[in-house]
């Protein structure tokens, strides 16, 4: 299979519902979610955290809501939010430093922080100029702010764990 197709050469890229510049919101936000499955995978493989796949498969799957297609935020929300009910068994008063291999994990994070700020921006974006955002809605920047709060869960677990916890 041919990978390079030159259509990308002009700075535009085709997703499923447009041509879009390179330099559009939504494509910059496409580019954070796919930096943010990546720090999964590679957190994942330091730490052997088998669950950080599946946030990589709700991850894959906003993107692609962002991309035009199958709507799956309110599915990836509640699934989120059934992991973040179990929350951590400690009270923090202070704020936690990732440290070892657990910061990969908060890497990952951090990573979905941005995306999430990125879907904020999107959707302020479409709403002034069509009235109503169709590829950021709530339901997705909710989604992406439970994910952090699992992706912290579970680096906070990791951390605990292995004996690793810090604070600042």
């Amino acid at each position: 299979m041919k990978v390079t197709t030159k259509k990308g050469d002009s700075g535009y890229t085709l997703l499923l519902d447009n041509k879009l510049s390179k330099a559009s919101t939504r494509v910059k936000l496409l580019g954070f979610l796919d930096e943010a499955i990546a720090a999964l995978a590679v957190a994942e493989a330091e730490t052997g955290l088998r669950e950080l796949e599946g946030l990589e498969d709700m991850l894959s799957a906003l993107a692609v809501e962002v991309s035009g297609g199958e709507k799956s935020s309110p599915a990836v929300l509640k699934r989120l939010d059934e992991i973040a009910d179990k929350g951590i068994e400690d009270e923090l008063h202070r704020f936690v430093r990732p440290y070892g291999k657990a910061a990969y994990i908060h890497l990952a994070r951090t990573k979905v922080r941005q995306a999430e700020s990125l879907a904020v921006e999107l959707k302020e974006e479409e709403e002034r100029e069509e009235g109503t955002s169709k590829h950021a809605n709530p339901t997705l920047i909710k989604a992406l702010n439970r994910m952090s709060d699992v992706i912290f869960i579970y680096a906070y677990k990791v951390q605990k764990e292995r004996g690793e916890m810090r604070f600042f």
